[in-house]
């Protein structure tokens, strides 16, 4: 009759002393675990640490961008030294640039309407008007045009040059969707 292998291990265990299985290296906690390298498919110690650059260069954005939101809500500091905790213009702010990433990065075809009057269009555009005007706004508002400008109108260019490269790609996208 045979007898079961953890049958077998607890009347090992039982038989053999325990100064023998103190000397006897312990399988699960002895060992070193093994390296990353052989786990990924022997890439080599060069492709981890590009990944772990990559990584720590993405926590490192990300962190920046949320200070950027924390300084954004809490606002400027007062006369007192302490910050302006939720003020309305920081909410309202805060609210509105969500908002904008929320129609240009996920274009929601239901509010394709709000993207087409970015480019001052009507709602039954068609593509082709779509592109026309999307390079006649470009033309208008392209930043090298506007080089010996104040800063302001510098400034208001290259913001409406933004909004409409990011209406447009958004409209692009809901096109091949």
């Amino acid at each position: 009759m045979a007898i079961r292998y953890w049958k077998r291990m607890r009347e090992k265990s039982v038989d053999e002393t325990p100064a023998a299985a103190a000397t006897e290296p312990n399988p699960w906690q002895d060992r070193d675990p093994e390296p990353i390298i052989d786990l990924v498919g022997g890439r080599g110690q060069i492709a981890t640490d590009e990944r772990a650059n990559q990584y720590n260069e993405w926590a490192e954005r990300m962190r920046q961008k949320r200070q950027r939101n924390r300084d954004l809500i809490n606002g400027s500091k007062t006369q007192t030294g302490r910050s302006t905790y939720w003020t309305a213009d920081a909410l309202f702010a805060d609210s509105k640039m969500v908002e904008q990433e929320e129609l240009t990065e996920r274009p929601n075809p239901w509010r394709a309407r709000e993207l087409l009057s970015m480019l001052d269009l009507d709602a039954n555009a068609e593509a082709s008007e779509i592109g026309e005007a999307y390079r006649k706004l470009a033309k208008a508002h392209h930043p090298d045009r506007f080089v010996t400008a104040d800063p302001e109108t510098q400034q208001f260019h290259a913001d409406k040059m933004t909004t409409i490269n990011k209406a447009y790609r958004a409209l692009k996208e809901l096109q091949r969707v």
